[in-house]
């Protein structure tokens, strides 16, 4: 007769245990979920503007008289830097309208912010003479790139801080269909050639944004 009921009553506590620990998580998961979420939207805005391509440009560093720095210059000789390759796999190439790179000079870190100004493509040779930077710091061990024959970008877009694009920088980019300039109030010039055989690139792809374009008419494409 006692047996039945001692068998009972742990039967009923564990059951009484587990409904608490039920409403407690339930209670503790609706409290935490908006909060999930919050971070969530937090996070979303906060990477809106982010620049996926930007890690994986290569710069080099422009004295004052718009010279590129070589290998042995200190970089805080920079006034500006020039954008000269590309090595990601991102088919949105954006280029930033500054830059910023810490470096090390005599022994203190320092953070160096700069424009860019240029873009261009420099042969083998030249590109292992210069001071480079990648992903905010220098490039100790390059690997060579250029903009050109890159097979996969469909979209440039152009910062308004840049003036200048050299000839020949973008050939045979045949995915590029889209061209985007920044507003600015500052001319760009374009070098000859400088998107040929872009076979997708026409005038209806690129938005100027009312900037002035000088240079050479063979610029946009050449079929």
């Amino acid at each position: 007769m006692f047996k039945g009921r001692i068998v009972v009553i742990p039967i009923i506590l564990v059951i009484l245990f587990m409904t608490a620990c039920l409403s407690s998580l339930g209670g503790s998961f609706a409290a935490w979920t908006p909060v999930r979420k919050i971070e969530e939207t937090h996070l979303l805005e906060k990477t809106a503007d982010w620049n996926e391509s930007l890690k994986y440009i290569v710069f080099a560093g422009l004295d004052d008289d718009g010279k590129m720095l070589d290998i042995d210059k200190q970089a805080s000789d920079i006034d500006s830097f020039v954008a000269v390759g590309y090595i990601g796999l991102i088919d949105h190439l954006e280029f930033p309208n500054t830059y910023t790179i810490t470096v090390t000079i005599d022994d203190e870190k320092q953070v160096i912010t700069r424009s860019v100004t240029k873009i261009l493509v420099l042969s083998r040779v030249t590109y292992f003479e210069k001071l480079l930077f990648l992903d905010g710091e220098e490039y100790a061990s390059p690997q060579y790139a250029s903009f050109d024959n890159i097979h996969f970008l469909s979209k440039i877009t152009i910062s308004a801080s840049i003036t200048s694009i050299a000839s020949a920088t973008f050939i045979g980019l045949p995915e590029l269909s889209t061209l985007v300039f920044q507003a600015s109030s500052s001319a760009i010039v374009i070098g000859d050639q400088a998107f040929a055989a872009c076979t997708k690139l026409t005038s209806a792809g690129v938005s100027a944004n009312e900037r002035e374009i000088k240079g050479t008419q063979s610029w946009i494409i050449d079929k």
